[in-house]
């Protein structure tokens, strides 16, 4: 069942910023890659660069500095306040350009990820964010979706007749719509706006399929 409940996406610094941040706890990047047991070369690699961090390397890299403050003892109250914070339930996801998949899985190139959103969802493993855009898909009644809303796709669900799609089709087209079983494999792919024609498929059309399961409206991303 697709939720339409609006959520508040997470904060995630720029590599830059948390660069400075090591920088002003006064630890250094040696020490902080020892901590969590990697490679000086490979931590540089993630904080080092213009753009946003990855959000597991974020969480990671808070938590060895916690880890190395307390060895040395320089802990303060802002760490220890991290410290007891309950992070939400639920996971950063990937946001695609596109629907591509690449070696059995999705493409998570530096070109086809945009960024990262947070949703509260337990799934993991096969789902992603995308972007909706235009109003294709924008109803006055119902399930609506509106330009640049961010939309949960989990692959691992099982598609059935009315439910709101992400289609990447054979001749590489991408559509977000309401799927409509039609037996004998017709599938109509409905615009829930009535302004736009739906679009009338073949089982064998479609390359791969994901399941709206949750929309991040645009007016509540911070």
């Amino acid at each position: 069942m697709l939720d339409n409940k609006t959520q508040g996406s997470a904060h995630i610094p720029l590599k830059g910023e948390v660069k400075q941040m090591i920088k002003n706890k006064g630890i250094t990047i040696v020490d902080l890659a020892m901590q969590m047991g990697m490679k000086r070369q490979a931590l540089d690699f993630h904080i080092n660069g213009d753009g946003k961090i990855n959000p597991k390397m974020y969480i990671r890299i808070k938590s060895a500095l916690r880890e190395v403050e307390k060895k040395i003892g320089i802990a303060d109250e802002e760490d220890s306040l991290y410290s007891q914070m309950v992070l939400p339930e639920g996971n950063f996801y990937p946001i695609l350009k596109n629907f591509v998949k690449k070696d059995k899985d999705f493409d998570y190139s530096s070109d086809n990820v945009t960024g990262y959103a947070f949703f509260n969802y337990p799934q993991k493993d096969g789902c992603f964010c995308f972007i909706n855009y235009g109003d294709q898909m924008s109803s006055e009644s119902g399930v609506t979706l509106k330009d640049e809303d961010r939309l949960l796709i989990d692959t691992n669900k099982k598609v059935m007749s009315n439910d709101i799609v992400l289609v990447r089709l054979q001749n590489g087209r991408e559509l977000v719509r309401q799927l409509i079983e039609e037996g004998n494999d017709r599938i109509i792919l409905r615009c829930m706006n009535n302004k736009y024609s739906d679009t009338v498929i073949r089982k064998n059309d479609i390359k791969d399929i994901g399941r709206v399961c949750i929309i991040q409206a645009k007016a509540q991303i911070i």
